[in-house]
């Protein structure tokens, strides 16, 4: 696994009570926690335009892209 960032405020989605709101339950083994949803995690990464987090932009842009397209297939059924 890699690195956990822990902040009191997310760039580009705002302090604990807004990253809480725009986050989702994620299980692993035995222990739930919170991580921000694709949405969010977009929008963090083009408010902190770090050069790693724009490298990471286009594959996660990608996968929000994907997730759209499969829901559209979804409602059609």
């Amino acid at each position: 696994m890699g690195a956990i960032d822990l902040l009191d405020e997310v760039p580009g989605v705002g302090d604990y009570r807004a990253a809480f709101a725009k986050s989702e339950p994620v299980q692993i083994g035995a222990v739930e926690f919170r991580v921000l949803t694709l949405e969010a995690l977009i929008a963090s990464k083009q408010a902190d335009r770090r050069k790693k987090d724009l490298e990471h932009l286009i594959e996660l842009e990608a996968i929000l892209a994907l997730r759209c397209v499969a829901l559209r297939r979804e409602r059609r059924r």
